[in-house]
């Protein structure tokens, strides 16, 4: 790692101090002030690992490889605390925190020609993004004791600080990479977009809807709508969607995790005693302001190269206003184990892209 992005992890660390830990319940109030909130059990902890990869599918063009690691845990200190409460003050978003955590990342983003050399101007150009941030989930699962509300809802908050372009080793990362698993290496990287510091902020609330219920053999369904919007140097845009999920001991659990360009963070609940198995269909909207990995940074001019056009140029596209993302997958739960396969195709991300295109993700959850 570059002295460039060292500060991005080691920046958040006296940050997480802060928002954790402290008691669950500490300096906020129950959703229901009428009744005194009983004792708290064990802190619950969770550590995810999501892994997004075109290989996955077969191809090996776009978006090509992000992964993202997190860990949450369910007490709460100051600065959730302080963040909540300050949210709460406005009606329709009244709600108690249910867990903080950490995350670090990395996306990477290639041209469909990846044996090219010259900036090829009519395709998406090299880039990465390397980031940490601290995340926030909200929502109003009750407590211990208390009545269960007939929907629950959870609010996913996400702050991310990096840097993209070169200093987000992309190259380093992918090539590498292709040279331990022998296939060719992406040969375009000194047209990549120009290193910048990025900041990122994601919202997102997301409900829970019973559609019935399971019972020992017979499996359940919910539906899982949800709104947000990304804002920041990286992305900005607003979204809409929904997840159905089918199958075994669903419980009020959400999942599975949403894609790793978004406040997907759920809320930690207590492992399954029995099997939880699902599968689950996703359909997952984007209006796009702006995408760095297509029109480049904010505050630098384009990059520009000599071109197989023959002449020194810059990427000439545009980036689609809607972009569109169909999931299927599978999960399965046991205890402190949780293991997720998915399939996704997203719609065209700019006008010259010829199609849509698909990448498998994966991820792995421990919680304990």
């Amino acid at each position: 790692m570059t002295k460039t992005n060292l500060w991005i992890p080691l920046s958040l660390v006296w940050l997480a101090l802060l928002a954790g830990p402290a008691r669950a319940d500490e300096g906020t109030a129950p959703l229901s002030s009428s009744s005194a909130a009983p004792a708290e059990s064990a802190t619950l902890h969770r550590v995810t690992l999501l892994i997004e990869n075109d290989k996955f599918a077969g191809t090996d063009k776009f978006y090509t490889n992000g992964f993202k690691l997190s860990y949450q845990r369910d007490d709460v200190g100051p600065i959730s605390t302080f963040f909540s409460d300050l949210i709460s003050l406005i009606p329709p978003f009244r709600a108690r925190p249910l867990a903080w955590g950490l995350v670090l990342g990395q996306d990477i983003y290639t041209p469909a020609d990846t044996e090219e050399t010259r900036l090829i101007p009519n395709d998406r150009p090299y880039g990465a993004w390397f980031y940490a941030g601290l995340t926030l989930t909200r929502g109003n699962r009750p407590r211990q004791g208390e009545a269960r509300p007939p929907i629950l809802f959870e609010d996913r908050i996400e702050l991310l600080f990096g840097a993209i372009g070169e200093a987000a080793q992309g190259e380093e990362i992918q090539n590498n990479w292709h040279r331990i698993i022998n296939v060719s290496l992406s040969e375009g990287w000194d047209n990549q977009i120009k290193s910048e510091v990025g900041a990122q902020l994601y919202l997102q609330r997301k409900w829970l809807i019973d559609l019935w219920q399971g019972e020992g053999l017979l499996p359940g369904a919910d539906f899982q709508p949800n709104l947000g919007g990304a804002i920041g140097t990286v992305f900005t845009h607003l979204s809409v969607g929904g997840t159905f999920r089918f199958g075994w001991n669903l419980g009020d659990a959400f999942g599975p995790p949403q894609r790793i360009a978004s406040a997907g963070l759920a809320g930690l609940s207590p492992p399954p005693d029995h099997v939880r198995f699902y599968i689950f269909g996703r359909l997952h909207g984007r209006i796009v302001l702006h995408n760095a990995f297509i029109e480049g940074g904010v505050f630098r001019s384009p990059v520009r190269k000599p071109s197989i056009n023959g002449v020194v140029e810059r990427h000439h596209i545009d980036y689609e206003r809607f972009v569109a993302d169909f999931e299927v997958g599978a999960v399965l739960e046991w205890r402190w184990l949780q293991i997720g396969l998915t399939s996704v195709t997203r719609t065209r991300e700019f006008d010259e892209q010829p199609d849509s295109f698909t990448f498998g993700a994966i991820h792995v959850q421990l919680t304990f």
